[in-house]
């Protein structure tokens, strides 16, 4: 039973892309209260996960604020790619902001890309990381080897209690180190229900969430990345989790089928 505390001190910060709610307790372990104020992460990352082919993820980009990386995110078409809208609540220029993708390894072999403008959906809540998507449109087009947009779950296609999906990214893992190697994990849908509960509330209809078993999450650095059904629809977007990766509460993910988040990225993408 997760206990709820009162706050003596609230922080909010940004990490690696990553939101930050803390509230310091003077209680090391992880406390939640229903408005998410606690030793919580808003993003996500890879732990414990196995070494992956960007040959069975070619959609899968590694993002960049300033030469830093920060988040991840998936080609949807020739000029436009999906993320999380806190990878870019900072609204810095979109200039600052690239994209590698086509290589394992996030450092050596990629294609580089610039971004031209983005758009954060209109709804986005970044106290709870309600609508959490983003679009960004790219200079040129997405072109290259390993390199080609994925297929986007449509309104009514259902992603429902017990389905397993895969989970890629470069970010922190058990070492608490970026790896420049991609990794990939395996979670089972849990119905919002349950995390809605286990969160003690603020997990909405724009949402879905995964178990966390054996210590197998999504870490910093996997923010907006793909949430994958059968290794070729995207249906979700690495949102946020606990702020101690691995620990047994559920991960987040933006749920791509829901009505509003779909039409966001269709008005902007026409994807």
């Amino acid at each position: 039973m997760l206990t709820k505390f009162c706050i003596l001190l609230f922080i909010i910060g940004t990490i690696n892309g990553f939101k930050i709610r803390k509230a310091n307790s003077g209680n090391n372990s992880l406390q939640r209260l229903p408005s998410r104020i606690s030793n919580s992460t808003f993003s996500a990352f890879i732990l414990n996960g196995r070494p992956a082919d960007i040959e069975n993820y070619p959609f899968k980009l590694a993002m960049y604020q300033f030469g830093e990386f920060f988040c991840g995110a998936t080609v949807i078409s020739q000029k436009w790619s999906l993320t999380a809208a806190h990878c870019l609540e900072s609204h810095v220029s979109p200039e600052h902001i690239t994209l590698t993708g086509g290589s394992s390894n996030r450092l050596i072999g990629g294609v580089t890309f610039i971004v031209e403008e983005y758009f954060l959906h209109p709804n986005y809540d970044p106290i709870i990381l309600d609508y959490d998507a983003a679009v960004m449109r790219i200079k040129g087009s997405f072109n290259g080897n390993n390199i080609r947009p994925v297929v986007l779950a449509n309104e009514g296609c259902e992603t429902t209690s017990g389905l397993e999906v895969k989970l890629a990214g470069w970010g922190q893992n058990e070492l608490e180190i970026f790896p420049e190697e991609l990794y990939e994990i395996k979670q089972t849908i849990i119905d919002n229900k349950r995390c809605y509960e286990e969160w003690e509330g603020d997990i909405t209809d724009r949402m879905m969430c995964a178990d966390v078993v054996d210590k197998i999450d999504s870490c910093y650095g996997d923010s907006g990345g793909a949430v994958m059904k059968n290794g070729c629809l995207q249906v979700g977007i690495i949102s946020f989790g606990s702020f101690n990766c691995g620990y047994p509460i559920p991960s987040v993910f933006t749920r791509i089928e829901n009505r509003e988040i779909r039409q966001f990225i269709r008005k902007h993408t026409g994807v």
